[in-house]
């Protein structure tokens, strides 16, 4: 699919609030969206999981191999059951990497992210002019060290999602009670 039609798509979606599902580039899998916002090549959307809003995602619109609109009645009924009623678009500067991961860093706003090397969570350290440095847990929640990932390996940046919030104070707890001793 043509980036021309895809932002075309993306920017109907964000005008009439409208749910999308995407297929993206890295990743055969499909994610259903709700475009809020959009800056350049980057959009913040929020996650459609099943009728409910589950946190938000930043990605590039190169990055999307398809998007198609889910349909008339799938926003009807996002619609009767209020699902997009209380959104609120987060207030993240979107220009550019460096500014994306300095709002994040900013507000200490913990983050997870899908690369070109896997999947990392953690909180934002460092925002360089072509890298962000994170502290990356592992997955039984202990710091594993700190990870530079170059802007061009990054796919997806999720944030204020249940799994990201949940795992990232359960992990801080970890490394606070590992200090303690």
């Amino acid at each position: 699919m043509k980036k021309e039609k895809i932002s075309k798509l993306i920017d109907k979606a964000i005008f009439g609030l409208k749910s999308i599902s995407c297929i993206m580039k890295h990743d055969d899998v499909y994610f259903n969206l709700v475009p809020l916002r959009r800056d350049g090549d980057f959009v913040l959307a929020a996650i459609d999981r099943d009728f409910q809003i589950d946190g938000y995602v930043i990605f590039s619109i190169g990055d999307v191999r398809s998007a198609e609109t889910k349909g008339m009645m799938y926003d009807s009924i996002m619609r009767s059951e209020k699902v997009l009623d209380s959104h609120t678009v987060p207030p993240v500067d979107m220009r550019s990497f460096v500014s994306i991961f300095g709002t994040f860093l900013e507000n200490a706003i913990p983050v997870s992210m899908d690369t070109k090397y896997g999947f990392y969570i953690g909180n934002v350290i460092k925002v360089g002019s072509k890298k962000v440095k994170i502290s990356h847990f592992d997955p039984e929640c202990r710091l594993s060290g700190m990870v530079k990932l170059p802007y061009d390996d990054i796919y997806m940046i999720y944030f204020g999602n249940r799994y990201t919030e949940i795992y990232s104070k359960y992990a801080n707890v970890h490394d606070d009670a590992k200090s303690e001793k």
